[in-house]
């Protein structure tokens, strides 16, 4: 699937759960720069971040609690 999300920011909370990991790894394939939002889960977020990020888009790790 190739949806064109070059120049487009995408905020993926619970990004380094299962279900999140697909997610982030379908918008950075379609060209979108992802920021994975996770809340105890910090290994595995770094981990996602130096699979997915390429020269030209970014992949950022970024902890956050979002329950408020």
């Amino acid at each position: 699937m190739n949806i064109g999300l070059s120049k487009r920011i995408a905020l993926i909370t619970g990004g380094a759960g299962q279900l999140g990991r697909v997610i982030c790894r379908t918008l950075v394939e379609c060209g979108a720069e992802v920021v994975i939002c996770y809340h105890s889960q910090q290994a595995r977020a770094f981990d996602m971040q130096a699979e997915l990020s390429k020269p030209d888009q970014r992949v950022l790790a970024l902890q956050a609690d979002v329950t408020d």
